[in-house]
């Protein structure tokens, strides 16, 4: 029900659908891993924690990676760039918080959180990529923010479709 990884420091990457449709409930991802794979949690339905060391080296969380799982709440380290491909979709995410703290994720990846019930979303000033459809069907969202120094450069067609936001 619970996983516990090695704080090995060659163990950086949890490989692709090692975890797929298992009944796990919690998981702790330790600094040391560098990568989320694809699929690696995917369809883990009984998924409602999931925690990143307080000093994660997280950089990329693979596609698919925590899709149709129940997490409703997910705070992601600063050292995260990339989230991609559908990789909360399909789930139960109320709450997604992004690093404040020098954070550099980058890009969030088509469908990354599709059909989840978010409310708010306010982005790190890292934001340059939010591509499309990454929020489609997130009917719960009514309000999106960027900070002042933001670095966007593009939001895809589509990227809140079926959304009910209230502004910018």
């Amino acid at each position: 029900k619970a996983v516990t990884f090695p704080k090995h420091p060659l163990f950086e990457v949890i490989p692709e659908a090692l975890f797929y449709e298992t009944m796990i409930e919690k998981v702790v991802i330790p600094e040391n891993i560098k990568k989320i794979d694809n699929f690696a949690f995917g369809n883990c339905r009984n998924l409602v924690d999931v925690t990143f060391d307080s000093s994660s080296k997280l950089e990329v969380i693979g596609p698919n990676a925590f899709t149709g799982t129940m997490i409703s709440y997910i705070s992601f380290p600063s050292k995260l760039r990339l989230i991609d491909e559908a990789a909360f979709a399909n789930s139960n995410l109320k709450e997604i918080i992004f690093s404040r703290y020098k954070p550099v994720l980058e890009t969030i990846g088509e469908e990354a959180f599709s059909n989840n019930l978010i409310e708010e979303i306010y982005f790190p000033h890292s934001i340059k990529y939010i591509k499309k459809r990454a929020f489609f069907n997130c009917f719960m969202l009514k309000g999106i923010g960027f900070p002042k120094n933001c670095i966007l450069e593009s939001i895809d067609e589509f990227a809140f479709e079926s959304c009910n936001l209230y502004g910018l």
